[in-house]
C-alpha cells in the first residue's frame, strides 16, 4: 500500500501536470492567506474551456457559461472523493506551490520582525563602532522612533535590496561619525574616506538623501529642500561644498581674522572698493561688525553698484544678496547680527522679494528692520508689469503684521514695484548713516 506521502506526491504531480488548475490552485492559496483555513470562495470570471471542463468535472457542477465558482470546501470535498482522498486542501497547495502557507496577517509580522532586527543590527553596529551616545545611534534611534529623518527613504531601499540598503546607512553613520571629530572636510572628500567613492554622497544618491535628513536631525532642522538650504546644513556640520556658487557682495564690512580685522578687507574699505565674498573667503573669517552698527542690504545687483559709487569711499556697511539670500550671505549676516549690528533689508515688491523680507525678519526678529518697504514706498516704486493672479495668491503665504497695508495695497493695484525706483530714497540714508546722523 502506498503511503501517505506517495499519495501527496503523486497528488501534486497529477494537478502540476494539469494546466487547467493552476488558476484556480493560485486562488485557492490567496483565500487560504486570507482566512488560514479553507474558507471563501474563488471566482475565474474568465474561464478557458479547458478550465471549465477539468473544474465542472472535479466539483461536480456545470461550468459551461458564465464565470467559474466554487467554494474551497467544496473543491476539498471534491478531492475527497478521488483516489487523493489522504490529501488535504492544505497539503495539496503547500506541495504544489513548494512553500508553507502562511496567512497575510502571519506575513506581515514576519516582514515588520525582519525590518525591525534590520534597524535593530544596524544600531548594535553604531553602538559598537562608536558607542550608544554617538550621533549615529542617536539618528537611527529617532528614524525607528519617530518615523521620519530618511525613514521612507530606507524602507524604499529596503524592498529593493536590504544590503544595499544597509551599506548607505552604515555610510551614513560613517560620515556623522567622522564629522562629529570636527574636521571640516569636502563633500568627496568625505565620499572616499567613507566609502572610498567621491560620489557616495551626491544628493541624487540614496546615501546623499539620508546624509541631508540625519544632518537635519542632528540640527533640529525640520526639513532643507532648496539648494541654500542644503548648503548651509552642510555649512553647520563641516561640510565644505562648492566654494564658488553660494557668494554675496559687500561694502564697508569689517571682517576678523582671529581677534584682529583682516587686512586684505581693511584695504577695499580704505579704498572705497566692493567686493564678492565666497564660501572659500568666509572660511578664515572668525567674525563681522558695521560702522555705527548698521548694516543695509539690497536684493538687487545693479542698486548695490550704483549704491556704492554714490557713497564714493564714505564709511557704511551694504550687502547684497543677488535675489534669494544664498548662504554665504546667511553666514555673514548671522555673524553681523552675533556683533550687535542692526540689519535694514531693502527689496522689491514682489511676491519674490517680499517672501525674501519675511525671511531675513523671522531670522533676526531681534535685529532686523524693512527699508523702504512700506505701502507708500510701493506706491513711489510702482512699475506697468502686472502680477498675475496666481502670483498674488503668493502674497497670503506672508504671515508678518507689517506686510498687512502693503498685501492689501499690492492686490489691489495688481503690479509690481522695483527698488530702482527708491534710489534716491536709499542713497539719503546710507549717507547720513556714513556721517553717523539717523536716517529718515
Amino acid at each position: 500500500m502506498s503511503s501517505e506521502q506517495e499519495i501527496l506526491e503523486e497528488c501534486v504531480r497529477y494537478f502540476r501536470t494539469r494546466s487547467a488548475y493552476r488558476r484556480a490552485l493560485e486562488g485557492m492559496r490567496g483565500k487560504w492567506r486570507s482566512y488560514g483555513r479553507a474558507s471563501g470562495r474563488v471566482t475565474i470570471p474568465d474561464a478557458a474551456e479547458e478550465e471549465r471542463e477539468a473544474l465542472g468535472r472535479l466539483v461536480g457542477k456545470d461550468f459551461r457559461e458564465g464565470p467559474v465558482r466554487f467554494s474551497l470546501q467544496q473543491f476539498e470535498a471534491a478531492l475527497r472523493e478521488t483516489r487523493f482522498a489522504a490529501v488535504s486542501l492544505e497539503a495539496l497547495l503547500t506541495g504544489y506551490f513548494g512553500e508553507e502557507l502562511h496567512t497575510n496577517r502571519e506575513e506581515t509580522e514576519k516582514k515588520r520582525l525582519r525590518w525591525e532586527e534590520f534597524l535593530g543590527d544596524l544600531y548594535r553596529w553604531a553602538d559598537v563602532s562608536w558607542g550608544a551616545e554617538c550621533g549615529a545611534c542617536q539618528w537611527l534611534t529617532a528614524v525607528r522612533n519617530e518615523k521620519k529623518w530618511g525613514y521612507h527613504r530606507i524602507r524604499q531601499e529596503y524592498a529593493q535590496s536590504p544590503e544595499a540598503a544597509a551599506a548607505s546607512v552604515r555610510a551614513v553613520c560613517g560620515a556623522l561619525a567622522y564629522l562629529e571629530a570636527g574636521r571640516p572636510v569636502r563633500m568627496a572628500v568625505l565620499g572616499a574616506e567613507i566609502t572610498r567613492n567621491p560620489h557616495a554622497f551626491d544628493r541624487d544618491t540614496a546615501a546623499g538623501n539620508l546624509l541631508i535628513q540625519a544632518l537635519c536631525q542632528r540640527q533640529g532642522e525640520m526639513e532643507c529642500r532648496s539648494s541654500e538650504a542644503i548648503r548651509l546644513l552642510y555649512h553647520r556640520a563641516g561640510i565644505l561644498p562648492d566654494d564658488l556658487s553660494s557668494f554675496t557682495a559687500v561694502y564697508g564690512v569689517h571682517l576678523l581674522r582671529g581677534e584682529y580685522p583682516h587686512p586684505a578687507y581693511e584695504c577695499l574699505i580704505a579704498e572705497g572698493e566692493s567686493c564678492l565674498l565666497t564660501l572659500a573667503n568666509l572660511e578664515r573669517v572668525t567674525g563681522a561688525d558695521a560702522a555705527h552698527k548698521k548694516v543695509y542690504i539690497v536684493e538687487n545687483q545693479m542698486v548695490f553698484s550704483h549704491l556704492c559709487e554714490i557713497l564714493d569711499g564714505q564709511e557704511t556697511a551694504l550687502i547684497c544678496t543677488s535675489g534669494r539670500v544664498k548662504t554665504a550671505s546667511w553666514i555673514l549676516l548671522d555673524l553681523l547680527s552675533q556683533a550687535g549690528c542692526h540689519l535694514y533689508y531693502s527689496g522689491d515688491f514682489d511676491p519674490e522679494g517680499l517672501s525674501i523680507a519675511e525671511t531675513v525678519l523671522h531670522r533676526y526678529p531681534d535685529c532686523a528692520s524693512l527699508w523702504h518697504m512700506t505701502a507708500k514706498d510701493y506706491l513711489d516704486s510702482l512699475s506697468r508689469e502686472t502680477l498675475s493672479s496666481s502670483r498674488l495668491r503668493e502674497l497670503d503665504a506672508l504671515t508678518h503684521p507689517c506686510f498687512e497695508a502693503l498685501k492689501a495695497e499690492m492686490q489691489e493695484r495688481k503690479l509690481a514695484g522695483y527698488q530702482e525706483q527708491l534710489l534716491g530714497k536709499l542713497a539719503e540714508d546710507l549717507k547720513k548713516s556714513a556721517c553717523g546722523t539717523k536716517e529718515g
